[in-house]
Protein backbone atom coordinates (compact mmCIF):
# COMPACT_ATOMS: atom_id res chain seq x y z
CA UNK A 1 0.00 0.00 0.00
CA UNK A 2 1.40 3.41 -0.89
CA UNK A 3 2.11 6.10 1.69
CA UNK A 4 -0.71 8.20 0.26
CA UNK A 5 -3.27 5.43 0.80
CA UNK A 6 -2.04 4.75 4.33
CA UNK A 7 -2.24 8.45 5.13
CA UNK A 8 -5.76 8.63 3.64
CA UNK A 9 -6.95 5.66 5.70
CA UNK A 10 -5.35 7.07 8.86
CA UNK A 11 -6.76 10.57 8.27
CA UNK A 12 -10.22 9.14 7.57
CA UNK A 13 -10.12 7.09 10.77
CA UNK A 14 -9.06 10.08 12.82
CA UNK A 15 -11.87 12.15 11.30
CA UNK A 16 -14.45 9.51 12.25
CA UNK A 17 -13.07 9.31 15.79
CA UNK A 18 -13.04 13.07 16.26
CA UNK A 19 -16.54 13.49 14.82
CA UNK A 20 -17.96 10.87 17.19
CA UNK A 21 -16.71 12.95 20.11
CA UNK A 22 -18.18 16.22 18.80
CA UNK A 23 -19.87 18.28 21.47
CA UNK A 24 -22.24 21.04 20.38
CA UNK A 25 -21.66 24.29 22.24
CA UNK A 26 -24.98 26.07 22.54
CA UNK A 27 -27.49 27.00 25.27
CA UNK A 28 -29.64 23.92 24.62
CA UNK A 29 -26.74 21.51 25.07
CA UNK A 30 -25.53 23.44 28.12
CA UNK A 31 -28.95 23.04 29.78
CA UNK A 32 -29.13 19.36 28.85
CA UNK A 33 -25.72 18.59 30.37
CA UNK A 34 -25.92 20.81 33.45
CA UNK A 35 -29.65 20.78 34.32
CA UNK A 36 -29.34 24.58 34.56
CA UNK A 37 -31.12 27.07 32.33
CA UNK A 38 -29.24 29.77 30.48
CA UNK A 39 -30.46 32.52 28.16
CA UNK A 40 -30.72 31.67 24.50
CA UNK A 41 -28.44 34.58 23.59
CA UNK A 42 -25.48 33.20 25.58
CA UNK A 43 -22.36 32.43 23.55
CA UNK A 44 -20.79 29.18 24.78
CA UNK A 45 -17.28 28.10 23.80
CA UNK A 46 -15.39 24.95 24.61
CA UNK A 47 -12.82 25.36 27.36
CA UNK A 48 -10.05 22.78 27.62
CA UNK A 49 -10.13 21.33 31.14
CA UNK A 50 -7.17 19.01 31.53
CA UNK A 51 -7.21 16.21 29.01
CA UNK A 52 -10.97 15.63 29.35
CA UNK A 53 -12.83 17.60 26.75
CA UNK A 54 -15.37 15.44 24.92
CA UNK A 55 -19.03 14.64 25.45
CA UNK A 56 -18.12 11.24 26.95
CA UNK A 57 -15.66 12.68 29.48
CA UNK A 58 -16.46 13.30 33.15
CA UNK A 59 -15.82 17.06 32.79
CA UNK A 60 -17.85 19.73 31.02
CA UNK A 61 -15.98 23.04 30.84
CA UNK A 62 -17.04 26.10 28.85
CA UNK A 63 -16.46 29.84 28.60
CA UNK A 64 -19.73 31.73 28.56
CA UNK A 65 -20.20 35.23 27.19
CA UNK A 66 -23.56 36.87 27.85
CA UNK A 67 -25.02 40.06 29.23
CA UNK A 68 -24.70 40.67 32.96
CA UNK A 69 -28.36 39.85 33.83
CA UNK A 70 -28.04 36.47 32.06
CA UNK A 71 -24.89 35.53 33.97
CA UNK A 72 -26.39 36.83 37.21
CA UNK A 73 -29.38 34.47 36.74
CA UNK A 74 -27.06 31.55 35.96
CA UNK A 75 -24.95 32.33 39.04
CA UNK A 76 -28.12 32.34 41.16
CA UNK A 77 -29.15 28.95 39.71
CA UNK A 78 -25.70 27.53 40.46
CA UNK A 79 -25.93 28.93 43.97
CA UNK A 80 -29.24 27.14 44.49
CA UNK A 81 -27.95 23.90 42.93
CA UNK A 82 -24.93 23.71 45.24
CA UNK A 83 -26.78 25.23 48.21
CA UNK A 84 -24.05 27.82 48.69
CA UNK A 85 -24.01 31.58 48.12
CA UNK A 86 -21.83 32.55 45.17
CA UNK A 87 -19.64 35.60 45.60
CA UNK A 88 -18.80 38.19 42.95
CA UNK A 89 -15.88 36.13 41.64
CA UNK A 90 -17.71 32.78 41.62
CA UNK A 91 -18.19 29.66 43.71
CA UNK A 92 -17.60 25.92 43.96
CA UNK A 93 -19.60 23.07 45.43
CA UNK A 94 -21.54 19.85 44.91
CA UNK A 95 -25.05 19.67 43.52
CA UNK A 96 -27.79 17.21 44.49
CA UNK A 97 -26.26 14.53 42.22
CA UNK A 98 -22.92 14.95 44.04
CA UNK A 99 -21.39 16.43 40.87
CA UNK A 100 -18.95 19.29 41.38
CA UNK A 101 -19.78 22.67 39.86
CA UNK A 102 -17.46 25.66 39.70
CA UNK A 103 -18.14 29.07 38.21
CA UNK A 104 -15.56 31.80 37.90
CA UNK A 105 -16.70 35.23 36.83
CA UNK A 106 -14.01 36.75 34.61
CA UNK A 107 -15.87 40.01 33.98
CA UNK A 108 -19.44 41.31 34.06
CA UNK A 109 -20.19 39.52 30.78
CA UNK A 110 -17.85 36.48 30.85
CA UNK A 111 -17.68 33.36 32.99
CA UNK A 112 -15.93 29.99 33.10
CA UNK A 113 -18.23 27.13 34.02
CA UNK A 114 -16.98 23.65 34.96
CA UNK A 115 -19.01 20.61 35.95
CA UNK A 116 -17.22 17.43 37.05
CA UNK A 117 -19.50 14.39 36.95
CA UNK A 118 -19.11 11.82 39.71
Amino acid sequence: MSCTRVLSVFTGSMLVISCSAYRPENPEYFSKVTDLSICKSANIKNFQYGKNDYSSDPAYAVKITADKPCLDRLTLEVSRAIDKKCGLSGCFGQDGNMDFIQVERISADRMIFVKLFT
